[in-house]
Parts: C-alpha cells; structure tokens; sequence
C-alpha cells in the first residue's frame, strides 16, 4: 500500500487542499445551520379532513403547534388560496385511518397557490407523523385499542420520538437537509481531485514510471481511488462532528445511519472521479467538463433547493440521475426510520458508482499488465 500512503500525502500536504476538503465544509454547514433563519412559523395551514376520526385529531393538533391552522371543506380550497388566508392546504382523504391501522401510508394531498418551499416544513413533519403512527399500529397487532391508547400516551407527552421533537436551540430537518445537500456537492466538486490527481500522473509521466515498477494498473488504480475515498470520509467525518459536537446541530435520531448514507455516497462520487479521468484529455479539459456537469446535477439532485418546487418533468428527470438518491436516504434517516428503508437509496449509488468504474475503466488503454 505504498502508492496508497504517497497518494494520501499527495492530497492532504497542500493546504488548500486541506482547507476545502476538511475546512470549508465545516464552516458552510455551521454557517448556514447555526445562523440561518429556517423557521416555518409564517406557513398558514388549511385542513380538510373527511376521515374524522381520533387520529386526524391528533394530527391536526400536531400541525396546530407549528403554523397557524383553519379547518376548511372542501369546496373553500380554491378561495382561501386564491384570497391569501392560507398558504399551503392539505386534505386527509377517507380512509386514512384505516390505511395507517393496516401498516399503509395513508392518502393526503397537499395544494398551495404556487410551488414553493415553505410547505416543505409540513410535509416533512405529516411524513413523519404517519411513520410514528405506522409504528404504533404494527406495536398494536391489530388491536385498535391498544393503538389508540398509544396515541393517547402520545397526545399526552407520556413518550416522543427525537424525529419530531427538536429544542429551541435546534434548527428543523428541512434546515439539516439543505447543509446535506450542500455537503454533496461539495463532495461532487472534491472528486474532482480524483480526476486531476490521475490526469497530472500522465501528463508528467508519473503514472508510466509506477508502472516499471512492480506494481501492477490494477492495484495503481485501487490504492489510487482507496485513497481519494478515504479523504471523502474524512471530509464527511469532519463535517459531522464540527456541526454536532461545536455547533450542537441536531442531524436525526442516528448519525451513524447518516454517515453510512454519505459513505455510499462518497464511493459514487470518487467513481465519477475515475470515470471523468478516462473521458477528459488533460486537466483543464477535466475541471471545464466538472463544472459544467457537478453544477445541473446538483440543482437537479436538489442540493440547492428542495425538487418539489421544480416543474413536474425536470423531477422525472431526475430520477434518472446518480445526485437525488443521497438527498432521499439522508431524508428517510433523519426522520428517524431505520437505514433498512432507505436500502433501495443506497443500492442505487452503488449500481452508479459500479457503471461510473467501468466506464472509468475500458478505454484504459494506456498499459497493459
């Protein structure tokens, strides 16, 4: 592991190097989490709730500790939003009950004037009731009454999740989800090192040199993308004890569920590394091909703002993209679900960053061993 070490040394002795990858992440994150103002008290909120039960209570009195609510029918929908009285309307559909009582997620729909973020708040803490409420009914078996005794304890503060309840000191998730986002792309931008790490040994012959020796373009390339992966670790790593250790940020109920999200992450974004290494020519050709790609994947991913204010097919679109994917684990987990749900987020980055290898890897063509 001798190229392993040198590569390392290599990365981290230049202390720009230092600054961006362990530094600066750390002092966005702080920034933004300790003195931006992230509050949603200003959402006005409409209900309509045509399932009426003790359940909806509950929620309603749940949304009523956050944003001034209205209880509305159905047909008020179109004129309180067009008249300003609410901003956001959500509707529980019939059946919802039933629907949580069964294990499902339980119909609502939401409507605002226009897309904006400020309902995201709302959602977020609706996703987050029901998969509190999910997990009293599967503790219940079946038994309604013992569910409903369970959402008494809860209506009285007998227990709470650390999911929903946050103290004053404490910025919401939609706050956290956004310094994500921005960790992410930072990490996009760090694998750029990758790229021009690798560029740099061809055009000085360095990559040619390490191969007269014994070591042979395979364990070059391994001990090569070990290291820039180990330095994305470490970047993560940083950035997670800065924000909660220094800024007591409160990033869910798991940091370690997060960090293995961000690690699944980190092996993708040192792929796109590699595979930009063997499409660009030299290193101004890779930093140019960088900027332009990181910049709409990230706005895509929806590091910069939340997807849901995007129109309908730039989201489909980016579905089909390798950037969403961390967004939505690190939602899941911070919402205190266990990391097993957010699995099919985590396969994909790795399918990513095994397509992002291979296409690193067949036009080396360079030298043979």
């Amino acid at each position: 592991m001798i190229y392993f070490t040198h590569s390392l040394k290599r990365l981290l002795r230049n202390r720009f190097n230092l600054f961006f990858i362990l530094v600066f992440p750390s002092l966005l994150l702080g920034f933004i989490f300790g003195f931006g103002d992230f509050g949603s008290g200003n959402l006005s909120v409409g209900l309509v709730d045509m399932d009426n039960t003790t359940l909806t209570e509950v929620l309603a009195e749940t949304l009523r500790e956050s944003s001034p609510l209205t209880i509305l029918e159905e047909e008020d929908i179109r004129g309180v939003l067009a008249s300003g009285r609410v901003d956001y309307v959500l509707v529980i559909d019939s059946g919802f009950t039933e629907d949580v009582l069964n294990n499902k997620q339980g119909s609502l729909r939401g409507y605002s004037i226009q897309e904006t973020n400020l309902a995201v708040p709302v959602k977020m803490k609706m996703e987050s009731f029901i998969s509190s409420s999910k997990s009293l009914a599967a503790a219940a078996n079946g038994d309604v009454e013992a569910f409903y005794k369970g959402l008494n304890d809860y209506r009285n503060g007998s227990f709470s999740l650390r999911s929903t309840s946050l103290d004053e000191n404490q910025k919401d998730i939609n706050a956290a989800m956004g310094g994500i986002g921005l960790l992410s792309m930072n990490m996009l931008f760090l694998a750029t090192f990758a790229t021009i790490n690798l560029l740099k040994d061809k055009e000085n012959k360095t990559y040619y040199r390490v191969l007269a020796s014994p070591l042979t373009v395979k364990s070059y390339m391994l001990q090569s993308i070990l290291s820039f992966l180990l330095v994305s670790l470490l970047q993560v790593a940083g950035a997670f004890l800065v924000i909660v250790y220094v800024f007591k940020i409160y990033l869910g109920p798991s940091v370690l569920n997060l960090f293995v999200i961000m690690s699944a992450f980190a092996l993708l974004c040192v792929s796109f590394g590699v595979a930009l290494s063997s499409i660009a020519r030299n290193t101004r050709q890779a930093v140019n091909a960088a900027t332009l790609l990181i910049t709409p994947l990230s706005m895509l991913g929806g590091y910069l703002w939340p997807r849901e204010i995007m129109p309908e097919i730039l989201q489909k679109i980016a579905r089909f993209l390798p950037t969403p994917w961390v967004v939505d684990g690190a939602h899941r987990v911070m919402l205190g679900n266990p990391l097993s749900s957010a699995a099919p987020e985590i396969i994909i980055m790795l399918l990513y960053a095994l397509v992002f290898f291979l296409l690193g890897s067949w036009r080396r063509v360079d030298v043979y061993r």
